[in-house]
């Protein structure tokens, strides 16, 4: 009574497991700042799509790359096609390159769906949700309307935003649209702004960046990244996507063209990444006095504080206080506020060194720590 499948079409038909769990999707960074990304939590939905209820189910995370990592977090039950979202402990990345993050289920009865595997690339000032992998979609409005999609990025520490960077959908009728780039702040509010720009051809299937006049200053807060399409007789799709089901809570947005109305894609019908990522850089690096222990006795400790910073902070030393500065145990992506010296013999200089990227750096004042008594040399007489 039915027509037959067209020549060269394939039905597979896959049976439902009585145990069988699924790790649906995993949510991370494609493009991680080591300095303003950091810590970063990953998590991931994980599926029942077997007919037996799971109890007490481990979920593993694996980072392979500069800085591994591993976590496992429990699920304490999960019924048949029911979707639990897991979040792993929050971790700091260090260095560039790239990273490996792998999420794992233990064996079932279907081990094809037990783990997904994605890459995230690590470097000082690139924030981007998109993964290296062709996009899979576009969207835009309909003839006559216009608006701006966006995607929501937290931030830790003091930053500007000097672009948005948007992948420019391989799609012929957006040639001669104009489009521009655009920033709100976590209240919703429009900081900045780039200049229209007219899509070439040349620009289709290809990231663009629309720089700021005036980069918007943040600190310790989220933004938004949004690209703008203004309105056309003829509808067209300039910004690419990925495949991201179900998409992240709290991440994709629209508005209108001016920026307000601001409200989220609905996380039930839409199932796509926005190809929208941020190019950053540090403010410029401040600090504050340096002051703490002067005098200790000889192998004690001395106990160092920076009162006021903007920055990421390296502790220092130096026999002289003059040359010769070397950094002590913390990592420059760290912001640790004071310092507690190895047990000591000889009296040290010590300093911190404020790093912002993309900005410099700052050195507070030198403080000396004096060792007394000066260690007694004995000689025989």
């Amino acid at each position: 009574d039915r027509p037959k499948p067209d020549v060269g079409r394939t039905y597979r038909f896959t049976p439902t497991r009585h145990d069988d769990l699924t790790v649906k999707q995993v949510y991370a960074l494609g493009d991680a700042s080591s300095y303003f990304s950091s810590p970063q939590t990953i998590s991931a939905i994980i599926q029942n799509s077997g007919f037996h209820t799971q109890t007490y189910v481990p979920v593993i995370l694996d980072v392979f790359g500069e800085t591994p990592f591993a976590d496992t977090q429990y699920i304490s039950s999960l019924a048949f096609r029911e979707n639990a979202r897991v979040t792993f402990s929050a971790f700091s990345p260090s260095g560039s390159g790239a990273s490996v993050i792998k999420v794992t289920v233990g064996d079932d009865d279907n081990r094809s769906d037990n783990a997904i595997s994605q890459q995230q690339r690590i470097s000082d000032l690139e924030l981007n949700y998109s993964l290296q992998e062709p996009a899979t979609g576009a969207i835009g409005f309909l003839s006559g309307v216009q608006g701006i999609y966006y995607a929501k990025y937290p931030v830790n520490g003091s930053v500007m935003v000097t672009s948005v960077n948007a992948f420019i959908a391989d799609h012929p009728a957006s040639i001669g649209k104009s489009v521009f780039g655009m920033v709100l702040n976590a209240s919703g509010t429009v900081v900045a702004r780039s200049e229209n720009y007219i899509i070439q051809e040349s620009d289709l299937n290809g990231w663009h960046s629309f720089s700021f006049s005036t980069p918007p200053v943040l600190e310790n807060t989220a933004f938004y990244a949004g690209f703008g399409m203004t309105s056309s007789l003829t509808e067209y799709a300039a910004l690419a996507v990925q495949d991201e089901n179900p998409i992240r809570p709290g991440t994709y947005y629209k508005s209108l063209i001016t920026g307000s109305g601001l409200q989220p894609m609905d996380t039930l019908t839409f199932t796509n990444r926005f190809m929208i990522g941020a190019t950053l850089v540090g403010t410029a690096p401040f600090s504050g006095p340096a002051t703490g222990d002067t005098t200790i006795c000889a192998f004690g400790t001395a106990n160092i504080f920076l009162e006021e910073f903007t920055g990421f902070i390296t502790w220092q030393t130096s026999p002289d206080g003059l040359s010769d500065w070397q950094a002590v145990e913390n990592e420059p992506s760290s912001t640790p506020s004071s310092y507690t010296t190895p047990p000591l013999t000889a009296s040290a200089y010590y300093r911190a060194a404020v790093f912002q990227p993309g900005s410099g750096v700052a050195f507070s004042n030198s403080g000396f720590v004096e060792v007394v008594p000066t260690t007694p040399v004995i000689e025989a007489s």
